[in-house]
């Protein structure tokens, strides 16, 4: 018996792309699209589909049900972000739609010229259905980490930032609100952290390959800090939530001087002190 899988799944929306009126474009990102490094077992079906009315798309799920053994969708529509759709099908197959709105006039080159997500496309990308006046001749800029690299403004807003978060941090914590303590360090502050080990990381080497959202951290990032994460980012216990954001300020602090000195900025000392200082106030501070 012939189970449904991933090129099922993709035959079947390609076929249905080419049919469907609305549908201007439709394109294969992530893992499946490229073969370095190739897709694997629990890789998605990541695509972008573009079309003259999305709202059709997002209202209704018609049109998943029919790409294969449906079971459920959900739909993930932010305020400020393009909506996407989430589908699942028999043996878990899943798909991830983005739905871009794009005009009778645009060609698909021009709507991909301003697509926020370049370091995405930059990683692999197949055009799959291109009805617009491209003829699928897409060229993406291969400049990977270019404007990466902050000037002093945009690294002293980051690191107030990030030692923002650490006194929204102790403030929950202190009040005994584990649940929001252990998603501002394990979330707020991980991803704050994320951007200085980017920023070092192309600092030393501006040819690094650094992949988006941490992917494949390991192998980019400074071994250091990275053997340190278990630590930093622990569980719901308080003690090690506490444990957890010492030693994140200790690297933060770190790796700011590490950035300033490569790029020949001025790291905020005095509002580390200050931090430091209050943070220092409450038990089990150093």
């Amino acid at each position: 018996m012939h189970q449904f899988n991933y090129i099922d799944l993709q035959n079947n929306l390609v076929d249905w792309a080419e049919e469907e009126d609305n549908v201007r474009a439709l394109l294969l990102v992530g893992s499946r699209s490229r073969k370095v490094p190739p897709p694997d077992q629990f890789s998605d079906l990541d695509t972008i589909l573009f079309c003259l009315n999305p709202t059709e798309f997002v209202e209704s799920n018609d049109w998943l049900r029919n790409l294969g053994p449906f079971w459920f969708n959900y739909v993930d529509q932010p305020k400020y972000k393009e909506p996407e759709q989430f589908a699942l099908y028999n043996g878990a197959v899943k798909i991830d739609v983005m739905i871009i709105k794009i005009s009778e006039s645009e060609n698909l080159q021009s709507r991909l010229d301003i697509f926020p997500f370049q370091d995405v496309l930059q990683r692999g990308f197949k055009v799959l259905v291109d009805k617009t006046d491209s003829h699928s001749q897409i060229i993406i800029p291969k400049d990977k980490n270019k404007g990466m690299l902050p000037g002093q403004a945009e690294f002293d807003n980051q690191i107030h930032h990030g030692l923002l978060l650490a006194i929204k941090f102790i403030r929950y914590f202190e009040r005994n609100d584990l649940w929001r303590a252990n998603d501002s360090l394990n979330n707020d502050l991980r991803n704050n952290l994320l951007v200085l080990l980017e920023w070092e990381a192309i600092a030393a080497n501006p040819n690094k390959d650094i992949w988006y959202d941490g992917r494949f951290i390991d192998q980019w990032g400074n071994p250091e800090v990275v053997s340190l994460f278990p630590q930093i980012f622990s569980g719901y216990q308080k003690e090690n939530q506490r444990t957890g954001l010492k030693l994140f300020l200790q690297i933060y602090y770190e790796l700011a001087v590490k950035i300033a000195e490569k790029l020949e900025l001025d790291v905020p000392e005095k509002d580390f002190k200050r931090i430091f200082r209050y943070i220092s106030g409450f038990d089990g501070g150093e």
